[in-house]
């Protein structure tokens, strides 16, 4: 009975050494590959991914599409005419802290200069 408790104890210490290593693990390959990242701040390579997120709004946009995901959009002051895509979804990290200020005030087709996108 002896050797049954220990063989037990092992797999239960196993199973929890696992569940702890598996914890600690980064998964940022498991992050979504349905959307493609947009970042006022970006610069150096910049693919749309989560860590070299696109400068440009439109530019996410245009990849979203001939991709057939969506945008996420991260707080900062874009400035920039941009067109969405109606099978194109795009999201702001917070309503106050992205901006959009249009390049062109008649290519907007609203009466604001400065909208709040979320």
């Amino acid at each position: 009975m002896t050797k049954k408790m220990d063989k037990r104890k092992k797999l239960v210490a196993t199973i929890i050494g696992g569940a702890i290593i598996a914890s600690m693990i980064p998964f940022g390959f498991l992050r979504a590959k349905s959307v493609v990242y947009v970042d006022a701040s970006a610069s150096g390579t910049m693919d749309g991914s989560y860590s070299h997120p696109y400068k440009k709004i439109q530019d996410g946009i245009d990849k979203a599409k001939k991709k057939k995901r969506n945008v996420s959009v991260r707080k900062g002051t874009y400035k920039e005419n941009i067109k969405i895509s109606s099978d194109v979804k795009v999201y702001g990290k917070d309503r106050d802290e992205v901006i959009i200020t249009a390049k062109n005030k008649k290519q907007t087709g609203s009466h604001h200069e400065r909208r709040h996108y979320y």
